[in-house]
Formats: structure tokens, C-alpha cells, sequence
């Protein structure tokens, strides 16, 4: 789970500013980095015992039945694992997809780039290495989180109903930016 402070988009269904159209702003951003969709690395973290925490666990497995399985890393709660075989597929762009505490409304997505907005790891998870040192260990690539507010975090408990929403709803939205990378 990460916390974050200002510079994030913001999509949900309160009252909180919501963007009207979060892929449109992802594909925006992830362009500037990468032409095609093999220049990109979803990296989805988070325990899966951890009730919301497994949010990157849930949106690995979504993207990877749909056929996403080049593109997506499910690195759970043991992301230092995984720094190898990222690094060796050079990704001009890494999103991180994570629960997160941004004080909002359960299930709220935000969009953020790791540089600008990520103020510490919250030793929620294992995931404790910030995600600014690896990239940097990884050779550069563009970071983005792309995440959830969690409601619950208690050890043994399922996901939150607006997790798993928010779950399928980070997969249209990377599975929308794949496809049109993938396009001539």
C-alpha cells in the first residue's frame, strides 16, 4: 500500500474531483515514454491475504487471462524478486498497480507518476524499497502507480466489493492503453 500527497488524478464516484476520463489521462501520459505496448511493464504488487492489499494480485491475474501475459509482472508482496527480470526486458514505462491510502473514497482510482507525487512506502506490505530507488536500479524507466483506495487491509479478509470494481476498472484502463499502442 502506498501514501501519496498532491499531484494525483482522481477518479471515483463521490465528491471528490473526479476526472472524467482516467484512461484518457493515463494513455496521455504513458505516451510521452513508449510507442508500443512491449515498451511497457505492468508491475501489479500487494498481498493477496491482506484484504484490499490485493488489488495488484487481482488485476495481474484479470490481465493475464485476457492474453496480457508479456506486459504484466505479478510481483505480490515480494517486488525486490522481480528487479531482474524487469530490468532485463528494458521498459521505457513501468505502472505500478498497488492499493493505496490517498485519504479518498474506497475504491477511488488514482494516477499519479512516482517521481512527483510518492512520499514513503507504508509498511503495510513488504514492498518497503521506495519505488523512486528502483526505478532508478532498473535503468530510468518512467514510473507511474496506478491504484485503488483500500478499505481494509485486515490479514485473512477478502478484497472490499469497491476493490474488485476498482480492480476491473484499472484493467480496462490498461488493457485500453495496450491495445492502442499495439495500433499502426
Amino acid at each position: 500500500m502506498v501514501e501519496y500527497q498532491r499531484n494525483l488524478a482522481v477518479q471515483g464516484g463521490s465528491t471528490m474531483n473526479p476526472c472524467t476520463n482516467l484512461k484518457e489521462i493515463v494513455l496521455s501520459e504513458v505516451k510521452k515514454n513508449a510507442i508500443h505496448s512491449n515498451e511497457i511493464m505492468v508491475v501489479c504488487i500487494g498481498n493477496p491475504l491482506r484484504g484490499d492489499d490485493a488489488l495488484g494480485p487481482l488485476v495481474a491475474e484479470l490481465l493475464q487471462k485476457e492474453g496480457f501475459k508479456d506486459n504484466v509482472i505479478n510481483a505480490e508482496n515480494a517486488l525486490e524478486s522481480f528487479i531482474d527480470e524487469i530490468s532485463s526486458r528494458k521498459p521505457k514505462v513501468i505502472i505500478f498497480v498497488d492499493a493505496v491510502d490517498a485519504r479518498l473514497h474506497p475504491g477511488d482510482l488514482v494516477f499519479a507518476e512516482v517521481e512527483k507525487t510518492l512520499k514513503h512506502m507504508v509498511s503495510y506490505s513488504t514492498h518497503a524499497i521506495p519505488l523512486p530507488l528502483l526505478l532508478k536500479v532498473m535503468g530510468n524507466p518512467k514510473g507511474y502507480i496506478l491504484g485503488a483506495q483500500a478499505k481494509t487491509l485486515e490479514i485473512g479478509r477478502k478484497p472490499s466489493r469497491e476493490i474488485k470494481e476498482s480492480a476491473r476498472r484499472i484493467v480496462d484502463i490498461i488493457k485500453s492503453v495496450l491495445t492502442v499502442l499495439d495500433k499502426p
